[in-house]
C-alpha cells in the first residue's frame, strides 16, 4: 500500500507563518524524545522499550531475557513476514503472525505495573526509580531546540504557542528556559483520593529552571475548579505586551501523564502502569478533560502532532472533545510519524478524526527541515555535551 508523502517546501512555509501568529498546539510525544541519537552522547533519554527493559531487569520481570532479546526476535520474524507477504504463500504468513503473537515486547505499562505491585521490600519504589531517572539533565534534541526557538517568533497578537505532551521529562522546559522563554507548566498528578484535584499550575516554572526559584509551595496552585480557574497566562488581549505585564501571554507545557519536579519529590507523578492509566480515565472528565479556559484557546488553534502515532486514548479523549467545539474551519491538523502507512493516512482524515494531514517523516529531518523555514535563530550553537 503507498504510504503518505514527506512534507513538501510549502508545508514548512505555512508553518513559518503560522508560529508568528501564536495560534498553535504542539503535541509531542516519545518521538520528540530520541528522533537524534549522534555525537557518541550517553546523555539521551530512553525510548519506551528501553525504559521497560531496565525496569524488567531491575524488578526481577518474568522473561526478562525474552524482553531483552525483543529486538532480534522481532527482527527475524519480520523477515519471514515480508519474504512470505512478497511470495504471497499465506501459510507461512500465518506462522510468521503466530509467532509475532507470542513475542515478549516490553511493554511499558505492563512492565511497570509488575514492578510497582510485585516490587520486594528492599527495593527502590517505581516513584522513586522514575524520579531518579527523569530528574538526571538531558541532552535536547534538534527538534527540542527548534521547538524553543518558535515562542520567540510571536510577532502580532499577545499569544504564545501551546506544548501538549505525555513525557515525563524537562528536556523542553530546559531549552526554553536557555532562551530565557517565560513559562508556566500544567501538570497531573494522580491524587491520594478523589476529592483532590487532578491538574495543577506550575506558575512561571522557568524561574525555577533558571536557578532563580527553588521554592515549590509557593509556585504550585491546584487547579481548581477546573471550569472556572482563571489564572493560566493565556493572554487578555490582541495587543503585545512585556514579559513582565502580568496579562502577557506566556507559553504553556501541559503535561497530561505527569511531570518529574527535580527538586521536588513529591510533586512528580508519572501516569505509566497500567493502573495509573485506568485511573486517569476515571478521574479526567471525558467531556471537559482540561480546564475550561485553556480548552477555549486551543479550538481556535492548529495541532501538529510530533513523534505520537495517534493511538494514545488519553490524546484522543482531549482531541475529540476540542474538535468538535471549533468554529472555524480553516484551522489544519498535522501529523508526522515515521514509517506512517496508508491506513494512517486515511483514518486520520476523517472528519471524525479531526481532518489530519498524515506526513510519513523522520523526526530529526523534519526538525532540520523546519528550521531552515525559521528565521535564523540566535542560540542555535552546538550544545556542550552535559557531564
Amino acid at each position: 500500500m503507498p504510504v503518505p508523502a514527506a512534507p513538501t517546501p510549502a508545508h514548512y512555509t505555512t508553518l513559518a507563518n503560522i508560529c508568528s501568529s501564536g495560534n498553535f498546539v504542539f503535541f509531542l510525544g516519545a518521538g520528540v524524545n530520541y528522533a537524534q541519537r549522534q555525537g557518541g552522547s550517553k546523555n539521551y533519554l530512553p525510548t519506551g522499550a528501553e525504559l521497560a527493559v531496565k525496569l524488567a531487569q531491575d524488578y526481577g520481570f518474568p522473561d526478562t531475557q525474552t524482553v531483552l532479546n525483543w529486538k532480534t526476535q522481532w527482527q527475524t520474524v519480520k523477515g519471514k513476514l515480508q519474504a512470505a507477504i512478497a511470495a504471497q504463500d499465506w501459510s507461512i504468513v500465518e506462522q510468521a503472525a503466530d509467532l509475532a503473537s507470542k513475542l515478549v515486547f516490553p511493554n511499558l505499562a505492563r512492565v511497570s505495573q509488575f514492578a510497582d505491585t510485585m516490587r520486594p521490600p528492599s527495593a527502590t519504589t517505581l516513584q522513586e526509580a522514575l524520579h531518579n531517572l527523569f530528574s538526571q539533565r538531558y541532552e535536547p534534541t534538534d527538534l527540542h531546540e527548534v521547538l524553543a526557538h518558535i515562542p520567540s517568533l510571536v510577532t502580532s497578537v499577545n499569544r504564545k504557542p501551546i506544548f501538549i505532551t505525555t513525557n515525563y521529562d524537562t528536556v523542553l522546559e530546559h531549552a526554553l528556559a536557555e532562551r530565557n522563554e517565560p513559562f508556566d507548566v500544567v501538570y497531573y498528578r494522580e491524587p491520594p483520593n478523589a476529592d483532590v484535584p487532578c491538574y495543577r499550575h506550575w506558575k512561571n516554572a522557568h524561574k525555577h529552571f533558571r536557578g532563580e526559584e527553588r521554592s515549590f509551595s509557593s509556585t504550585h496552585t491546584e487547579i481548581t475548579p477546573l471550569q472556572s480557574y482563571a489564572d493560566l497566562p493565556l493572554g487578555a488581549d490582541e495587543a503585545l505586551r512585556p514579559a513582565s505585564d502580568p496579562k502577557c501571554a506566556r507559553v504553556i507545557i501541559v503535561k497530561i501523564h505527569g511531570t518529574v519536579a527535580p527538586d521536588a519529590f513529591d510533586e512528580s507523578g508519572f501516569v505509566i502502569t497500567s493502573d495509573h492509566y485506568v485511573n486517569f480515565l476515571r478521574r479526567v472528565e471525558v467531556s471537559n478533560p482540561l480546564p475550561k479556559f485553556l480548552a477555549s484557546r486551543m479550538i481556535h488553534c492548529h495541532f501538529l502532532f510530533l513523534g505520537y502515532g495517534l493511538q494514545d486514548v488519553n490524546i484522543l479523549v482531549i482531541c475529540q472533545n476540542l474538535w468538535g467545539q471549533r468554529t472555524k474551519k480553516t484551522l489544519n491538523n498535522w501529523a508526522v510519524k515515521v514509517n506512517a502507512t496508508e491506513f494512517d493516512e486515511k483514518y486520520w482524515a476523517s472528519e471524525e478524526h479531526g481532518k489530519v494531514t498524515m506526513f510519513n517523516c523522520d523526526l530529526t529531518a523534519y526538525a532540520q527541515a523546519l528550521k531552515a523555514a525559521l528565521p535564523p535563530d540566535p542560540l542555535a550553537v552546538p550544545p556542550t555535551p552535559i557531564s
